[in-house]
């Protein structure tokens, strides 16, 4: 069926920042929707209508200070990795929708503790909308999810190994990202969000994740990636220093 999709977004994939604008945009306006679309989401709602009025929630919450703008995000990406279920009514939602929505993530190559996430994120969206009278009052099925691995991280690799993913990564931003989480122990959700503003020729970058905001001085093997790929962008002095930046897609175009 015809997928769901924010008005004024483009098909395809979701840019965080892009809906993200479109969120503040709607909050500030004081609407979501035309009043007939309002009336047409309450007689059908949809799981698309839901998890985007979620997200507007979420929204704010964060222009209120009572979630940072990292979190957001989260929910961002979380919610575009649902769009398969955007047209199914939430009236007739069941395990079947559900359990192929955990198949599908499975197949696109996510961690379980990933899918666990995205799954947990339209749970929250359901209670969003059971407390609303949206939905019908009962809970979701509940899916069987996969049991992550157990695993020891006590495991670093050496300089010659990073090196040898480095080297078989195709895109240069790529290989420059990882020259990033190598170079400043930086989360990878902190990395891919790094826009311009948080770049400074003085050697320093600016990190903004779980512990807020701080700046973190660059190496000069860094440095020089990163001053190499702000020429090639064309010396920018905002936006977004990777092409996507959408954490859940970076290594794994």
């Amino acid at each position: 069926g015809k997928q769901h999709r924010v008005a004024g977004v483009k098909s395809g994939r979701y840019e965080v920042a892009e809906l993200r604008q479109k969120l503040r945009d709607a909050w500030a306006g004081g609407k979501w929707a035309t009043h007939q679309e309002q009336r047409q989401a309450q007689r059908q709602p949809t799981i698309g209508r839901l998890l985007d009025s979620y997200l507007l929630h979420q929204q704010q919450q964060a222009d209120r200070g009572r979630i940072r703008q990292p979190t957001l995000d989260n929910y961002i990406v979380h919610r575009r990795r649902l769009r398969k279920l955007d047209a199914i009514l939430v009236k007739q939602v069941g395990l079947s929708h559900l359990q192929q929505a955990v198949y599908d993530l499975e197949d696109a190559g996510y961690a379980p503790a990933t899918i666990r996430f995205t799954m947990n994120t339209l749970r929250q969206a359901w209670s969003h909308g059971r407390a609303r009278g949206w939905v019908p009052a009962r809970d979701l099925p509940k899916v069987d999810l996969p049991q992550p691995e157990r695993r020891r991280n006590d495991y670093t690799p050496s300089y010659e190994e990073i090196f040898l993913v480095r080297d078989a990564m195709l895109k240069p931003w790529h290989r420059i990202m990882l020259d990033a989480l190598t170079e400043t122990g930086a989360r990878p959700g902190e990395v891919s969000v790094w826009r311009w503003q948080s770049y400074r020729k003085d050697n320093r970058v600016l990190l903004d994740g779980k512990t807020g905001p701080r700046w973190v001085p660059m190496t000069d093997r860094l440095q020089a990636s990163m001053h190499a790929w702000h020429v090639m962008q064309g010396e920018p002095n905002k936006g977004p220093v990777w092409p996507g930046i959408d954490a859940s897609v970076t290594f794994r175009e």
